[in-house]
């Protein structure tokens, strides 16, 4: 009864604090455009929340979401158009969802899953296709529980796996299970686009392995980021000496990072990796910045021809998820917690 209870109560407490954020129509998740001459647009919203992680597909017609949950992570996938209120279910999982990933292919995503708080579900990696068919296990190992919904990764072939287990080692999964490998100790994986390299997080450094594991290289300090399309840089974030956020780039031959914007808003270590996004001709790179809990959330974008950045669109709620530019480069697509 006191489970119960303690759900009714925190489920009270959680639509009273969105409530101000939507307007009482009920809608917590909101879809948007917003083109780089500042052009807003509010393409649809839903009354689920996400629980993080969301990927958009390639044509932006739709995306693969997590709702959230209350006091554990929830342990369904389901899809979304972007356009309309128009949703269903993909998968109801053996488990609560800890991470998950939509191959480049757009064809299968992959999750992991662990038990909840009761003892329900087991741990394991598993993989189903788009359309809810072919629910198959292909890993006993799993990403323990984590805000961080981005340590799950596919290769750019979408073959294979990359994720985080246990508290730090990096290990590759086969899509049929057949092969696991270990490649290094870290967090975050990010595969390069040529399928050659991954970019990791090892501390306060950005770190670089070969896709087959082996020695490791420092980059740079810094948060990990997103690689260029030709996967020669990297665009990460860091703190200056104001604690303010930086967008740098660095080479993935080595030498030093270059600062391509100086110190905006607020930077929090506890947050999840603030994620840039490169434009599809590698010619600007959008990323958010927090500004606190009383404080907007900015969406910025940097030119990489002209120094600094400018802002897109500021939201109230901490939430911009799932940025994902469009094959002109003219637009951005993502999600936010409010609209504003």
């Amino acid at each position: 009864m006191r489970a119960v209870w303690f759900g009714a109560i925190s489920a009270f407490i959680l639509a009273c604090a969105t409530s101000s954020a939507d307007g009482g129509s009920g809608c917590f998740m909101f879809i948007n455009k917003v083109t780089v001459n500042g052009s807003f647009k509010n393409l649809t919203c839903y009354s689920n929340r996400t629980g993080g992680g969301s990927t958009f597909s390639r044509d932006h017609r739709w995306f693969v979401y997590q709702p959230r949950g209350v006091d554990y992570n929830s342990s369904e996938l389901r899809i979304a158009r972007t356009h309309g209120q128009s949703e269903r279910g993909v998968v109801a999982a053996p488990g609560a969802i800890s991470a998950f990933a939509l191959s480049p292919d757009e064809r299968i995503i992959a999750f992991t899953t662990y038990p909840v708080p009761r003892g329900e579900g087991i741990y394991g990696t598993w993989v189903v296709n788009v359309d809810g068919s072919g629910l198959r296990k292909i890993s006993d190992e799993t990403i323990t529980p984590s805000s961080d919904k981005d340590e799950l990764e596919w290769s750019p072939d979408s073959r294979r796996v990359v994720f985080r287990r246990n508290v730090s080692t990096l290990i590759t999964v086969s899509l049929d299970g057949s092969e696991s490998r270990t490649i290094a100790v870290g967090s975050h994986p990010r595969w390069a686009p040529n399928g050659k390299l991954i970019a990791f997080q090892s501390g306060r450094d950005i770190r670089v392995v070969s896709e087959q594991g082996g020695r490791t290289r420092r980059l740079a300090e810094g948060s990990i980021g997103d690689w260029s399309p030709d996967s020669r840089r990297l665009a990460f974030l860091r703190p200056d000496r104001n604690r303010r956020t930086s967008l740098w780039l660095v080479s993935v031959r080595g030498g030093p990072p270059r600062l391509v914007a100086k110190g905006t808003g607020r930077w929090f270590d506890f947050a999840p990796p603030l994620l840039p996004a490169w434009s599809p001709h590698a010619r600007k790179i959008a990323y958010p910045v927090y500004g606190g809990y009383d404080n907007p959330t900015v969406l910025r974008l940097a030119s990489l021809n002209r120094p600094g950045s400018r802002p897109l669109i500021r939201h109230r709620g901490r939430t911009i998820e799932a940025l994902s530019w469009s094959h002109s480069g003219r637009s951005i697509f993502y999600l936010s917690d409010t609209f504003d």
